[in-house]
């Protein structure tokens, strides 16, 4: 997510259950933490929802900060990536964030390189050159969490949980970890 002006802009990217919503969505809530185990569960679809403050949306209820907006516009850009322009018209802040640790930024290295292995190797004809690529990553960011979240055993399984999803992708494919 980014800003121009007055617009957050957010990309999403194609084979992940936000992209089917995002392209016909007018409103968003958009929610930040600093707790990586809470990113793990939003993209699992194991989060929680809050009554919004402006908007008819759901927002997460799991985040210290969230933003209520109306999609002003929407651009597709390479790689079918869809962008949102987005008007904030509410921002809640609900509690101190966490402190920041590497752990948050592996986790976020983690669900992405899921997200890309399930959709590489999930298309129709399977790239299991791309699959694989970024099945190596997902396991870098596994490692990364393993090293940095100290003694969050709640996040390590459901790190762990989530490089064992990716592997099965690859198997279930054909792909070659």
């Amino acid at each position: 997510m980014w800003r121009v002006g007055d617009l957050l802009l957010a990309a999403i990217y194609p084979g992940t259950r936000l992209s089917g919503y995002a392209a016909d969505a007018y409103e968003a809530c958009i929610g930040f933490t600093s707790e990586p185990a809470s990113y793990i569960e939003a993209v699992l679809g194991g989060h929680r929802l809050a009554p919004p403050a402006a908007i008819s949306t759901p927002c997460p209820a799991w985040t210290e900060i969230r933003i209520e907006a109306v999609i002003a516009a929407r651009r597709r850009r390479s790689g079918e990536r869809l962008v949102l322009y987005m008007q904030p018209i509410e921002v809640t802040v609900a509690g101190k964030p966490a402190p920041y640790t590497r752990a948050l930024g592996c986790t976020i290295e983690l669900l992405i390189a899921y997200t890309r292995t399930r959709f590489w190797s999930k298309r129709p004809a399977a790239d299991c050159l791309e699959a694989t690529k970024w099945y190596h990553r997902l396991m870098a960011a596994l490692d990364c969490i393993e090293h940095t979240a100290g003694g969050d055993k709640v996040l390590l399984e459901k790190a762990r949980n989530i490089a064992a999803a990716g592997h099965r992708a690859l198997i279930e494919s054909g792909c070659v970890p």
